[in-house]
């Protein structure tokens, strides 16, 4: 390895050690800056979207640490006695911690997701309502209406298979057992098409290939079959020990998950990402065809007073841009609103 080679080898490599030593170099005392000391990048364009709005006046710095672990050891190794806690602020998300009754540290510039991630502030109204109108174009109220009542019934069949899903997750997590859950798959749980939101069916091989043969049912119809069976094919690609499955504790997990009133504090931030995506999205676009061709029958005749305008998306939202393009037309959520305002104001003085 030549010396270019070890000085972008040594950029990239990390601890918190090194940004913490980042952190003494950027903070001075008399200047307006604001620490953000987040788990990565997505996690950093969400927040400071929001902190931009309390700490307007502030430069915002970034301190992406690489996971929530390393967040908080930041916060326990940093000599507090050099710098103004409401200047540097920790973000992490709550994950499991409360249902396997993990603790973490607790301070007033320490913000913990009130559900399980980040993601999961993105699921609400007031979002599909921004992309209607600021992606699609739409401008009035009564589609709106129509849209959320529909989306709000797929959410629950969304939910109601990853319960099932969590309640197994959970059997791997209390254990400490390995198990690879970035592996898991939108097409492993659901199929999305132009009748709704369905469960695939897992089946034996040689029926699968009956259905397959049969010309006589639809493409769209033939994809929501799938080989085999969805427990054992979620234990081959996450790596999760067969053995350590046990049905009784799996049904102690549902009824546990069950009994929580909000869905969004144990479902993966990953899995709200997809009703985003893979499901809002999509259904937004059907809803659009079907008001874009009323539009152009609509247009077509005489004596209109004006054309009605076609919705036609600007820009896809996906899991890479995400981050960049809905926080900064949200409402902040209440807790961070909170969070943000109790430390800008220890700056200040007021509480």
């Amino acid at each position: 390895m030549n010396y270019k080679d070890e000085f972008f080898s040594f950029r990239e490599s990390f601890s918190v050690d090194t940004s913490l030593f980042e952190l003494l170099q950027d903070y001075h005392p008399k200047k307006n800056t604001l620490h953000l000391f987040v788990e990565d990048d997505d996690d950093y364009q969400f927040y400071r979207s929001f902190a931009l709005r309390v700490y307007s006046s502030y430069q915002i710095i970034p301190h992406k640490q690489r996971g929530k672990g390393n967040v908080l050891e930041a916060y326990q190794k940093i000599d507090w006695k050099r710098y103004s806690k409401c200047r540097v602020l920790f973000f992490y998300d709550k994950d499991y911690d409360d249902i396997l009754g993990i603790s973490q540290p607790a301070d007033h510039n320490i913000f913990c997701t009130m559900y399980y991630s980040l993601e999961n502030y993105l699921v609400n109204t007031n979002v599909v309502s921004i992309i209607l109108k600021e992606i699609f174009g739409y401008t009035g109220d009564k589609l709106l209406v129509k849209i959320n009542t529909e989306l709000a019934q797929i959410y629950k069949r969304f939910v109601k298979r990853l319960r099932l899903i969590s309640s197994w997750i959970l059997i791997y997590r209390k254990t400490d057992d390995h198990c690879d859950l970035d592996r898991i798959a939108f097409e492993d749980l659901f199929v999305f098409d132009k009748d709704g939101l369905h469960y695939p069916q897992y089946i034996e091989k040689a029926d699968l290939d009956v259905i397959k043969r049969n010309n006589a049912i639809p493409g769209y119809v033939k994809a929501r079959y799938r080989e085999g069976k969805l427990r054992g094919q979620i234990e081959v690609k996450t790596s999760a020990d067969p053995s350590k499955f046990c049905s009784i504790q799996y049904r102690i997990n549902y009824q546990q998950l069950k009994g929580i009133n909000e869905e969004k504090s144990y479902l993966r931030g990953k899995y709200n990402l997809w009703f985003i995506t893979r499901i809002v999205m999509p259904k937004l676009k059907m809803i659009a065809k079907e008001y874009n061709d009323k539009a152009a029958l609509a247009n077509q005749r005489e004596g209109r007073d004006a054309d009605i305008l076609t919705l036609i998306p600007n820009m896809e939202i996906n899991a890479n841009n995400i981050f960049h393009v809905l926080p900064g037309k949200m409402d902040i959520p209440v807790d961070l609103n909170s969070f943000l305002s109790y430390n800008y104001n220890m700056c200040h003085g007021v509480n």
